[in-house]
């Protein structure tokens, strides 16, 4: 068995949860697969994705009205999903994240997004 190295739950994303990346080249959408207080994973088009290294993030989730702008994250994991196809034939990819350099409102919003979908509130 691997060892769980995160220090906090990862909450899957139920429904839809989309970001949008901004890198030194272009910005990209993604759609969210879990989050926790320290990071979250995501699937993007491969070759429409981060590069190693700090990128931002935004989330954006209008259905319930909550969004976190400009979060500072680093790639910590990065492939291609097996047998993971958009329309069945573009290949996915998904990434995993950790939250870097949080503001105390960004840590705030987060904490209290994370605490809702935990305990199963909307």
């Amino acid at each position: 068995m691997p060892v769980e190295r995160r220090q906090h739950k990862r909450i899957q994303i139920e429904g839809r949860a989309d970001a949008i990346l901004f890198g030194p080249a272009s910005t990209k959408g993604v759609q969210i697969v879990d989050i926790s207080k320290s990071g979250l994973a995501f699937r993007y088009v491969n070759g429409q994705g981060p590069s190693n290294g700090l990128f931002e993030i935004d989330i954006l989730w209008d259905h319930i009205d909550f969004n976190l702008i400009k979060l500072t994250v680093r790639t910590i994991s990065d492939y291609h999903i097996p047998n993971g196809f958009l329309l069945g034939v573009i290949p996915v990819r998904r990434c995993s994240a950790q939250f870097v350099e949080l503001t105390k409102s960004q840590k705030s919003q987060l904490d209290r997004y994370v605490e809702k979908q935990s305990t199963g509130e909307a």
